[in-house]
């Protein structure tokens, strides 16, 4: 005899739909002073490494919930572990993933109008075989 479905959807409740997510897990962007580089005759240019990390997480990004509620709050939770030194300024991940958003079109712009929260916090790694990530969470003030 199996439980009635009234309760399993109450004990296990339905995961978003994939196109509608306002939390995503991202691996960690590259520090802010990793994220251009200059130039000569063209200035400042996304580095190789930001770059790349652009393309690996685009489409999580582009997952995430259509805001049409300004403004809104961004968290973002550093989640320690390799690829995350202990005495990492986390403030320095914030920009890459804040521009990655924009890009996604989930936000107009990162102006105060748009993004009047922005809340960083550090979560220690589960265990050693943690790898670094970021949680990225996305909701209206």
């Amino acid at each position: 005899m199996g439980f009635p479905i009234e309760w399993i959807n109450k004990i296990e409740p339905r995961r978003p739909k994939k196109a509608d997510l306002n939390e995503i897990t991202v691996p960690l962007p590259p520090t802010t002073n990793n994220l251009f580089i200059n130039v000569p005759g063209r200035g400042r240019v996304k580095s190789p490494k930001y770059r790349e990390w652009c393309e690996e997480v685009s489409s999580e990004f582009e997952r995430l919930a259509v805001q049409t509620l300004f403004p809104v709050e961004v968290k973002i939770t550093i989640c320690g572990g390799k690829g995350f030194r202990s005495d990492s300024d986390i403030a320095n991940r914030e920009k890459g993933i804040i521009d990655a958003i924009v890009a996604a079109e989930k936000i107009p712009d990162d102006s105060w109008q748009y993004v009047q929260r922005v809340i960083i916090e550090y979560q220690h790694p589960v265990n050693k075989k943690s790898v670094a990530c970021a949680i990225v969470r996305i909701s209206p003030m």
